[in-house]
Order: structure tokens, then C-alpha cells, then sequence
């Protein structure tokens, strides 16, 4: 019906309560550890499996739009192959290009006219992002 508190019994609780606190804050502090090294790697999971935010796909997909471009330029002819060329990748002025390639200007429209109108039919699925490498000038 009584028990009697002794110094040791007092003694023993202070320590096992002291200890069981002691271990309370540790285990907190390894599980937000924890929670923080999750959260961290879901979000780079999230990140290399978005390929906006991706730097490898888009380098991937940068060479893959060059290479379709450039394999498009290459079917052009001889001519308007020249004018685009001079055009969209030295900048320069459909002036300029006449004076280079010793024809008119009308002349140099015309390839440019053409060159573009079978570049939108061969790319007609890339228009868009061929708009942006075209811009971009990349």
C-alpha cells in the first residue's frame, strides 16, 4: 500500500528520465535529418525527370535539333543553301549577300523565299523550336 522513496530509487528515476529526454531530442534531430534527405533527393529526382529543368536533355536535345537543321540545310540546293547560310548564320544583309555573290537583290530574295518555305515543309514538326534556334542563333 506505501512504498517508501529511498535517495537511490529518486536517484535512478532523475537518470532514466534525464536519459529518455536526452534520447527524445537525438531521435528528433535524426529523423529531421532524415526528412530533409528525402524531401532533397525526391526533389532532384523531380528535377532530372523534368527535361525543362535538365541540362543533359537539353544539350541533347540542342544537338539533335543542329543535326536535323543542319541535315535540312544540306538537302537544299547549291544556290539557296549559299544565301541561307550567309543569311541566317554570318548575319549578314541581303545587300551584303548580293554584293558577295554577285547577283541582285531580287535574286537573293528569291533563294531566301524559297530556302525557307522547304525548310517550314521539311521541319514543319520542329517549326516551333527551329523559330527559337533560328532567333537564338544558337
Amino acid at each position: 500500500d506505501t512504498i517508501t522513496v529511498g535517495e537511490q530509487i529518486q536517484a535512478f528515476l532523475y537518470r532514466a528520465v534525464y536519459t529518455r529526454a536526452l534520447n527524445v531530442l537525438k531521435h528528433r534531430d535524426i529523423k529531421n535529418t532524415y526528412e530533409a534527405v528525402v524531401t532533397e533527393i525526391n526533389q532532384k529526382r523531380i528535377e532530372f525527370y523534368q527535361p525543362d529543368s535538365n541540362d543533359v536533355v537539353k544539350r541533347i536535345e540542342d544537338r539533335e535539333l543542329r543535326k536535323e537543321l543542319s541535315e535540312a540545310i544540306n538537302e537544299l540546293p547549291d544556290k539557296c543553301k549559299t544565301v541561307f547560310r550567309l543569311s541566317y548564320l554570318h548575319d549578314m544583309k541581303n545587300k551584303e549577300i548580293a554584293d558577295t555573290m554577285g547577283v541582285s537583290l531580287r535574286t537573293v530574295e528569291a533563294h531566301m523565299y524559297k530556302a525557307l518555305k522547304f525548310l517550314r515543309e521539311r521541319l514543319g514538326y520542329l517549326n516551333f523550336m527551329l523559330v527559337l534556334f533560328l532567333l537564338g542563333k544558337v
